[in-house]
């Protein structure tokens, strides 16, 4: 075991020592097999324990001792100067607090509520095409295809205005960038955070039948609820369901772009859609810094005991590519129907949103490829265009043909 704090190694990031950036660094594959459960250094400082397999990361994130409250000293940060989460960023709160917010969104994520807008998201899929297909046989698929999307569906379901939008895809970015100083992070929240609470307000006012006047009549109104606790929870929806899913939309088509075969098996037989979204959100390695938490007593996991302040780090990309558990891992196969990744978590703070991004993409990568059957990437993969030191591997530009 690497014991000197000035020989640890940090968390790998996708594209080092020449790979392509949709292929899971080396060293995690090798870190997996020969020192599962290893000691690296922290970008935000101080050190962590790192779990690469399956059944630990699993293990850890069932197991409350592991908290995920960022503001407890510990805390495995991924810069020096991460700025104070604003109220209400339940994916960070332990329970009882968690499990109100939780509660409070839940009934928006149900199954019965997916199924609801279902139709509402082929309808936009198929006219943000329609202005795609207007363009001159070429477009920026992020840009024009997956980014407006997800922004187009969050407002339907939250109520908001989609000519509100720009407010949201100008702050995320910043608001996730781990490279911009923490003053700059902080007011792209507030912005957001500021919108959405006058919002609110004016939801409480003229209630309608959406999630953000549930939010402001049944929790706010009656104070179940603090407002900016309210507020906050519904940015964490809006900064994950927004980013987070565009990239997966416009990563999944260049997954399968970067696979002939595949994506002839998925246009040839639409029943193998939902396998399919289900091995890129496994093959993808998106979540890239890994799922963080801190130890609040002494735990035993993965034989190693981690001692109360420490730090973890979970690598869901490594543990999503467990050759225990998927048979040749490295191999993108839309028929596996990998339904034990790890991409949206574990226990109690897995993806809320999980059933929402889900839809988005059956539909989503379907339409694209049986709109314009001759896609093809305009750039060699290795040319796509990535944002820099996001909380998860996000792109900037995706230039495409047909």
């Amino acid at each position: 075991m690497i014991t000197s704090m000035l020989e640890l190694e940090r968390l790998p990031h996708p594209g080092g020592g020449g790979q392509n950036r949709l292929d899971l660094p080396e060293v995690l594959d090798r870190w997996r097999e020969e020192e599962p459960v290893r000691r690296i250094a922290v970008e935000g400082g101080g050190t962590a324990w790192l779990f690469t397999r399956h059944a630990d990361i699993r293990a850890a994130l069932g197991d409350n001792r592991l908290s995920a409250d960022r503001n407890r000293p510990g805390f495995p940060h991924l810069r020096p100067d991460d700025p104070p989460m604003p109220p209400g960023t339940f994916n960070h709160y332990d329970p009882p607090e968690h499990t109100v917010i939780r509660r409070m969104l839940a009934k928006a994520f149900m199954p019965k509520s997916i199924d609801l807008l279902k139709p509402g998201i082929h309808r936009i899929v198929s006219d943000v095409l329609d202005r795609m297909a207007d363009k001159p046989r070429t477009a920026d698929l992020y840009e024009e295809f997956a980014l407006p999307l997800p922004s187009l569906v969050l407002c339907e379901l939250l109520g908001v205005p989609y000519t509100d939008r720009a407010i949201f895809q100008e702050n995320t970015p910043k608001a996730l960038d781990n490279a911009l100083p923490g003053p700059e992070v902080a007011a792209a929240f507030m912005e957001m955070f500021n919108w959405l609470g006058d919002f609110l307000d004016a939801k409480e006012r003229h209630p309608q039948d959406d999630l953000m006047s549930d939010v402001a009549v049944n929790y706010v109104r009656t104070g179940v609820l603090p407002k900016e606790e309210a507020v906050g929870a519904v940015l964490m929806l809006l900064l994950a369901g927004h980013d987070a899913t565009a990239t997966m939309i416009g990563l999944g088509a260049v997954g399968l772009l970067r696979h002939a075969e595949q994506l002839r098996r998925l246009v040839a037989d639409p029943a193998v859609v939902p396998a399919a979204v289900e091995e890129l959100l496994r093959h993808l390695p998106v979540q890239y810094t890994g799922l963080r938490r801190i130890a609040v007593e002494d735990v035993e996991v993965g034989g190693v005991t981690v001692r109360e302040g420490e730090g973890v780090i979970l690598a869901v990309t490594a543990g999503n590519r467990d050759p225990r558990v998927f048979d040749d891992p490295g191999m993108l196969d839309v028929a596996r129907g990998s339904r034990h990744h790890l991409t949206f978590g574990h226990g109690i703070h897995q993806c809320i949103g999980q059933g929402l991004a889900r839809a988005q993409l059956q539909i989503a990568l379907p339409a694209v490829f049986e709109r314009f059957p001759g896609l093809r990437l305009a750039v060699p993969d290795e040319e796509i265009s990535y944002r820099e030191n996001h909380e998860f591997l996000s792109v900037r530009h995706i230039p495409v043909a047909w």
